[in-house]
C-alpha cells in the first residue's frame, strides 16, 4: 500500500536515481523465473500455432 501511495502521488517519478524499467520491475510481483516460464510457454504456443497454420494452408 506504500509503494501504491508514493506511485499515485507522484513521489516515484520525482526520484531521478530511477529509471522507467526499475520502477515497473520493481512494481511487478512476478518473479523472472515465472516470468520466463510464462516467455517460453507463450513461445512455445507461437510454434505450435505457426506449424498448425503452415499445415493446414498446403
Amino acid at each position: 500500500i506504500k509503494k501504491f501511495k508514493s506511485v499515485r502521488s507522484g513521489e516515484e517519478s520525482r526520484r531521478e536515481d530511477r529509471t522507467v524499467l526499475y520502477t515497473v520491475n520493481e512494481a511487478s510481483s512476478l518473479s523472472w523465473t515465472t516470468r520466463l516460464q510464462g516467455f517460453v510457454v507463450c513461445f512455445i504456443i507461437g510454434v505450435g500455432c505457426t506449424i498448425l497454420v503452415k499445415n493446414v494452408i498446403t
